[in-house]
Order: structure tokens, then C-alpha cells, then sequence
């Protein structure tokens, strides 16, 4: 983390060195950190370096003015260096002008001539050879002698308390930016999250009644509009096409777009080293809400100034024009002929620029919203027509909704309608059949958007559809809302590693959902980590290393495309009942959303073989709730079904006494559990009368009873265990043969019996108050005592590690595998 400070003070040492002194040790009484040469330069070190480094980081700069500061060269480095940076500078007045005398005591041996000679050139004086910025700014005097030090330093205070979060975000922004630059730009180093929203905020902050007490530095403004703009998928909201001739005026209005924090397109930034120079204008053309024109001859007779604005006019871009110069008549082409311009060339003084700069930002803020949906849309659009009409890069969910809606909109406009290849990619989006689920959700930080990109555009032409925000979020929408569909759609979870993005409380919140909702982990490697930070769940994923050189990325993404189509139907089969579980949740688990027919069977038999094979990603509590809700809604509806059929030929008491003789004994013992075998072959019923019995589902033949008042079927459907009055549990197979009794047994009747999840353990719940933790062999483990009532219903955690009890004395009790009670929940 970085360190800052609240001033560096600037002195001249002969005159003010004492003063200085003491000046920082009253700031430091005051509670404020104060940069100053004497303790903050460390032995051995680069004095220019540290001088600077302190003025980076400081909050104000303050001069103490005397002769020799004024007239210094090392005072007027720091000077210009605080000035360069648009620091808040604070003039001090100590010393006005050196005597005659005190000048002799300094230069024993000077002579009249020498001091009439410095004299005359301003070095006995403060103001002659002040510098202008220093000149122009109120002073705090502290005079000697003259001025009260204790007043003075209030008033001084009174300076460095206001506007104190303005200028300390000036300070901190500009580190940032530094670092940037002085890293060659790399993305990396750029600004995400809520720290970038903080520092467009900050840079829209306009002073109206007061002077500000600092600007933002052009650095500041780049290094802020970078950031959007690569949080923006590369996007802009102006480009500006101009003739060299016109260069000056270009950056003149980029600057003045920058600084109201609007990202601008142009030749000179926006194009890198080897890339293709015709592509790279017609991607920043594609990409950007506006094209403004710097009309001028220069322009109009340039083929590249015709070609951008012929491209833009193609794509139905907003052109606004600008003229900068009319040095002879100018013929405007008939595209432009009917567009106002602003008038640049009847500028005379910087009000009038101020005055059309006024005009071309209010033209940029009308409409905005529906020239960013544009943009972003033509923008897919041409990426879907260039591979082929590729689906996977068809619009959906709410981004599809949002694209109808201004595609509505926008057909009734005369200006900059929708184009062709945008309503055709619109309807061919509306009419693709719906998915079950998207192949990736790409987790990255901001600062490595490069890879991200490029991950998507690669996965989409591999034929992967992607969920990635920078395309997948539609303006306007929930984005944390949208973030969390996004990875309850996706069968994978692509996570970019870097020091930032294990650091992103962000990527963090990601991480944390998909973790919930048991999805694949697949993980690359961007930039070298630190390991002790990274989340569990990230840790426990062999990642793919994409931080080597560029052109290893083929061979990289070769790996990384095994890896996501390793056991895809599987994973792809999770997302859906995954998604439908959720759905069911949502409607408080209505049973008319549960599993049925086929649909039922397939999810069921992907459930038993997930468990049996221990696939990975395990199935999810809630999915498993809902499948088995499922089969038990099923079982029931399965044997009204079985008799239906018998409807044309008995009458409706006929049908409900074959229900009835179903369902009971011959004793007419009513039954008071039903369930079906993991195959779906038999029924078990149990009733009062001591007996479990066991029925053919297909033809409701009873194949045999069982001694038992309560069972379970194990989690592989090949046994059965049941409780009985005289207190002893039994196992059985599903042909009814007794496979072992347990010796020691309950001494009342035996109330549950349930397996474990792994099914090596059975505990049974009893009249006499008490559970019991059973091995398969029969063997007690545990006795669960506490309950001062039956103990009536059993529940594993699904990791087989907790076991809930609930008995008739209206309690709840959690125990550990090992009978240790956990914790008592009464019921309120």
C-alpha cells in the first residue's frame, strides 16, 4: 500500500532551513504526516529520486518563499515537478528581501560591487525572479517579526483541511496513473471495480462557485478513460477522424472529452505496434457511439478522412461535425451537407472554445443510451456475420430483451436507424430454440481483460457459447443480478488467475456462488500468484498456465478446450436439473414444477450413477432434494396409474377398493409408508400391524411381508432395513429373505430406520427415547440419548458427517457420526 503525505514543503535552506524546521514539527503536532528532506531521505539513496517521489505522494506542496528559494535551482525543479502534476501549491511568505547586513555576515569578503551585482539580478529578493504560478497564488504570510506563528499556522491548517477528499483522490489517482505509464501502459496496472467508478466520479467534479484546489493532470484523464474504456470491451464513445494538418485541435478536444470522462478513439493512442492500421480504424469506427469529423480542407481531401466517414455513415454512426479551419470556400460532400457543425473557427479567446465545448458535450448526452446500444449491438452483429452466422454468439436472456426493445425504439427514428445486419441478427437471436445451459462463465479481473477477450472470441469460434460481461450484460440491467444468472446458465466456471483477481472481493463473490452451486472449476493461469491467497476452491483445480509467450496461446487453448469437453454431457445434464431445482425453489417448491415421466427417469438414473461414480461436479443438496422429491411424487402417482387401468371395466367403488386392497393388508391394516426401489420394480409399504410388504410395481402382485412397522431402502436399492414393535432392526433383500437380525435391540418399538449416504451405517429412532448408530454387520456404535420423547424422524447431512434427530418432545438434536451431541433445537 502505498504511503502518502499531507504537504512536502519546499525551502530555500540559508534563509529558511530553522523556520522549515519548526514549521514541520508544528504540522506533526497537528496530526498531519509532512514530507521533509531532513527525515525523509534515507543514506545511500538518490536525493532527486526521493525529492520527487515526495512530491508524487503528497496532498499539497508547500513553497516557502525566501530569496534563495526563489532564486534555486533545485527549488525551481521541485517547482515545475508540482506544477506538472497539478499539485495544490501553497505559497509561504517568510522572507521578503536579504539585508545589507546579513549579507555580509554570509560573504565576510564580499565586496560592495558583488553586492550591488546580485542585487541588481533578483538574488537578495523574493519577488523579482519569483515563478509565475508561485506570483499568481495568495500567500500565507509568516513573516518574522511581522506576522503571528500561530495564526498563521491556523490559517495554514484551514488550507489543508478543506477539500481534503478531493485533493488526497488528486494524490492517489496520480500514483496510479504514474505507475501506468511508467509500466508501459499495461492493463494490468489499470483501475477496476468501485475504484474506477470513484475516479470518474471524481473527475466529474465540477468547483462552480469557488476556485478548485487542484485539476486533474491530461494523465490523470488518460489513465481514468483507459480504464473504462478496457472495462468496456475496448468500446468508446467518441472517434475522431481529423487530417494530420489538424492535429493540434484534435488533442485539444480530446483532452477536453477526457477530462468530463468521455473515452475517445484515436490514431495515435488506440493503435498498437504490428497491428493492421485499415482494421484497427474500421474496429475503432465499429466500436465507438459518435464519429466526430474535424472539418477542414485538409480533411476533405483526405482518403482516410472519406473512408471513416463513409464507414460510419454505412453503419448509421452519429457523424457531428467540427469545423477548425475555412481557409478557402469549402464543398461539403452530400453527406454532410444536411448536419450542423459546430463553429470552431470564430474562436478568439478561450470562452468561446469553452462555449462550443459546452455545445458538443450537451449533443453527446442526448440519445446517449440508444447510441451505446447500437454500438454494442452492431457489434456482435458484425462478429456473428463474420464467423458465419456463428449461434453461439446469438443474443439471450436479458440481453436479448433489451436488444428487442430497442430495436422497437429505433425503427421509428429518421436518424441513425438500426441497420439491416442488426435487425437480422435480432430476429435470428429471437428465434433460436432456448438452452439449457451456456458451455463458460469467464470470472476475471478488469486489469486482465486482455485474456479475457481474447478467451471468449476464441471459445465462440471453437462453437462454445460464453457468458462474459462485457458482452453478456445488457445496459441498464442488475449487474450483480445478471452476474449470478450468468453462472447458474453456465456448465463451467473459467476463472483467469492474477494477483488481482485472487485479491477481487468481486471475483471472490463469484467464486463463492459457483462454489455453492457445485459448478466445474476450470482455471487458467495469467500472471504469477501467490498461492497462500488463493480460494479454496481454486486450489483444489490443476490449472492451465497461459502466462508464457504469445504464441504458446494455441496449444494452451487445445488443453483448455479438452478440458471443458471432458465428461461435457455430464456436466451439461448438472446445469439443467441444477437450473430446474432452482426454478422449484424459487416457486417455494411447488410440486408442479417436480420431475415427471421420462424427464423424472433421466434425471434419477444421472443422480444414481453421479453418486455411485463420485462424478465431479457432485450433485447439489437442492438437487438432490428435488429428485427425490420427485420420486416419491411419482411413486404415488404410479400406483393410481397401475389401477387406472382397470377403470372400463369396474365402476368408481370397484377402483377404490382395488386402491384400498392395494394399500392395505388383509388384516385392513392401513398403510402408513409407500416407497419404490431404486429400479422402480417394486413398492415397499409398511403398516400397523408389524409387517413391511413387498409388491411388483408392474403387475401389483405381492412378492413378500416383511417383519417391520417402518423401513429404508439403501442407497444402492439392493436392501432393505426395518424397524419392528419388539424393538429389533432387521435386514433384508428385496425378495424378502432375511439377510440379519441385530442382536441388542430397542426396548420399545422401533418408530425410523434410515441409512446413511455412503450406506455403510444404519440409525434407528424408538419409542424408548433413544437413537442408535448401527454397523451393517448389526454391531451398536452409538446410542443417541437426550430426547425425553419417541424419537420419531432421522436425517443425514448430506456429507454423512451430522445426523438430526426429531422426536415427539418437540426438539430437534444434532449429532456427530460419533453420537457427540452438537446442539438442541426447540421448537418456537
Amino acid at each position: 500500500m502505498r504511503q502518502f503525505f499531507d504537504a512536502f514543503i519546499s525551502y530555500g535552506r540559508p534563509d529558511s532551513k530553522e523556520f522549515a524546521t519548526k514549521l514541520q514539527a508544528s504540522l506533526n503536532e497537528k496530526g498531519f504526516r509532512i514530507w521533509f528532506d531532513f527525515n525523509d531521505i534515507p543514506l545511500g539513496v538518490d536525493f532527486q529520486n526521493q525529492i520527487d517521489d515526495g512530491i508524487e505522494k503528497a496532498h499539497h506542496f508547500l513553497f516557502i518563499i525566501s530569496p534563495h528559494s526563489v532564486n534555486s535551482d533545485y527549488c525551481l525543479k521541485e517547482i515545475e515537478l508540482a506544477v506538472k502534476y497539478n499539485k495544490r501549491i501553497i505559497p509561504i511568505l517568510h522572507v521578503e528581501e536579504i539585508s545589507r547586513e546579513l549579507w555580509q555576515q554570509r560573504n565576510p569578503n564580499g565586496s560592495d560591487e558583488q553586492w550591488k551585482a546580485e542585487k541588481s539580478a533578483g538574488k537578495l529578493s523574493s519577488f523579482q525572479n519569483m515563478h509565475p504560478t508561485i506570483r499568481k497564488i495568495n500567500w500565507v504570510n509568516f513573516r518574522e517579526r511581522i506576522d503571528n506563528f500561530e495564526l498563521s499556522l491556523q490559517g495554514l491548517i484551514n488550507i489543508l483541511e478543506s477539500h481534503t477528499d478531493y485533493v488526497e483522490q488528486h494524490t492517489k489517482f496520480l500514483a496510479k496513473a504514474l505507475q501506468w505509464e511508467r509500466n508501459q501502459q499495461q492493463t494490468n496496472y489499470l483501475l477496476v471495480g468501485e475504484e474506477k467508478q470513484q475516479a470518474q466520479d471524481w473527475l466529474k467534479i465540477h468547483f462552480k462557485d469557488e476556485q478548485p484546489p487542484c485539476l486533474p493532470t491530461d494523465l490523470h484523464c488518460e489513465y481514468i478513460t483507459e480504464s473504462i474504456k478496457n472495462g468496456n470491451n475496448l468500446m468508446t464513445q467518441v472517434l475522431i477522424s481529423y487530417a494530420d494538418q489538424d492535429r493540434k485541435i484534435m488533442e485539444k478536444i480530446r483532452t477536453s472529452l477526457r477530462r468530463e470522462s468521455i473515452t475517445v478513439w484515436t490514431n495515435l493512442t488506440d493503435i498498437n505496434p504490428g497491428e493492421d492500421f485499415h482494421d484497427s480504424i474500421q474496429r475503432g469506427i465499429l466500436k465507438t457511439d459518435n464519429l466526430i469529423y474535424l472539418l477542414s480542407p485538409d480533411a476533405l481531401n483526405s482518403k482516410y478522412c472519406q473512408q471513416e466517414l463513409d464507414l460510419a455513415i454505412s453503419w448509421n454512426k452519429r457523424i457531428i461535425p467540427l469545423l477548425v479551419r475555412k481557409e478557402e470556400e469549402i464543398d461539403l460532400p452530400s453527406s454532410l451537407r444536411n448536419l450542423q457543425y459546430i463553429d470552431l473557427t470564430d474562436n478568439l479567446k478561450e470562452d468561446d472554445y469553452l462555449s462550443d465545448e459546452s455545445q458538443l458535450l450537451k449533443i453527446l448526452q442526448e440519445d446517449a443510451n440508444y447510441y451505446n446500444q447500437h454500438k454494442i449491438i452492431l457489434t456482435q452483429a458484425l462478429k456473428w456475420e463474420q464467423q458465419n452466422y456463428n449461434p453461439s454468439i446469438l443474443l439471450r436472456g436479458n440481453n436479448l430483451q433489451s436488444a428487442k426493445t430497442w430495436l422497437e425504439v429505433g425503427q421509428n427514428r429518421t436518424q441513425q436507424p438500426p441497420t439491416e445486419l442488426q435487425k437480422k441478427f435480432i430476429n435470428a437471436s429471437l428465434q433460436q430454440p432456448p438452452l439449457d445451459s451456456l458451455d463458460v462463465f469467464i470470472s476475471y479481473s478488469r486489469t486482465d481483460s486482455d485474456l479475457a477477450r481474447k478467451l471468449n472470441d476464441a471459445l465462440q469460434k471453437q462453437g462454445k457459447m460464453t457468458w462474459f460481461d462485457q458482452e453478456s450484460i445488457a445496459p441498464g440491467s442488475d449487474f450483480a443480478k445478471e452476474i449470478e444468472e450468468g453462472i447458474k446458465t453456465c456448465d463451467n466456471f473459467l476463472f483467469i488467475l492474477s494477483p488481482r483477481s485472487i485479491n477481487s472481493p468481486y471475483c471472490k463473490q463469484e467464486v463463492d456462488y459457483a462454489a455453492s452451486l457445485n459448478k466445474r472449476f476450470v482455471t487458467v493461469l495469467y500472471r504469477e500468484i501467490n498461492t497462500n491467497n488463493l480460494h479454496p476452491d481454486l486450489g483444489k483445480v490443476q490449472w492451465i498456465d497461459f502466462s508464457g509467450k504469445v504464441e504458446d496461446f494455441n496449444a494452451k487453448f487445445e488443453k483448455l478446450i479438452i478440458t471443458l469437453d471432458t465428461d461435457r454431457e455430464y456436466v451439461r445434464t448438472h446445469s439443467k436439473w441444477l437450473q430446474r431445482s432452482l426454478e422449484w425453489e424459487k416457486k417455494n417448491k411447488n410440486d408442479d414444477l417436480l420431475l415427471r415421466g421420462s424427464e423424472f427417469l433421466a434425471a434419477y438414473k444421472w443422480s444414481f450413477a453421479a453418486e455411485q461414480d463420485q462424478k465431479s461436479p457432485a450433485l447439489t443438496t437442492l438437487q438432490k432434494e428435488y429428485i427425490d422429491r420427485s420420486k416419491k411424487v411419482r411413486h404415488i402417482s404410479l400406483v393410481f396409474k397401475l389401477l387406472s387401468t382397470f377403470a372400463g371395466i369396474f365402476t368408481l367403488a370397484t377402483i377404490c377398493l382395488s386402491i384400498y386392497s392395494l394399500l392395505i393388508t388383509k388384516d385392513q391394516d392401513w398403510v402408513n409408508s409407500l416407497t419404490f426401489s431404486s429400479d422402480g420394480k417394486t413398492i415397499t409399504s409398511s403398516g400397523d400391524n408389524d409387517k413391511v410388504n413387498i409388491w411388483k410395481s408392474e403387475d401389483g402382485i405381492k412378492v413378500a411381508n416383511l417383519q417391520g412397522n417402518t423401513f429404508a431402502y439403501s442407497p444402492d436399492g439392493k436392501t432393505i432395513v426395518s424397524g419392528s414393535d419388539d424393538g429389533i432392526v432387521r435386514l433384508w433383500d428385496l425378495e424378502g429373505k432375511l439377510l440379519k437380525e441385530f442382536d441388542q435391540k430397542h426396548t420399545k418399538s422401533v418408530k425410523v430406520v434410515v441409512f446413511s449416504p455412503d450406506g455403510q451405517r444404519i440409525v434407528s429412532g424408538s419409542d424408548d427415547n433413544t437413537a442408535i448408530i448401527w454397523t451393517l454387520e448389526g454391531d451398536l456404535l452409538h446410542i443417541l440419548e437426550g430426547h425425553t420423547d419417541s424419537v420419531i424422524k432421522i436425517a443425514f447431512k448430506p456429507d454423512g458427517k451430522t445426523i438430526a434427530t426429531a422426536s415427539d418432545d418437540k426438539t430437534i438434536k444434532l449429532w456427530t457420526s460419533e453420537g457427540k451431541l452438537i446442539q438442541t433445537i426447540n421448537r418456537r
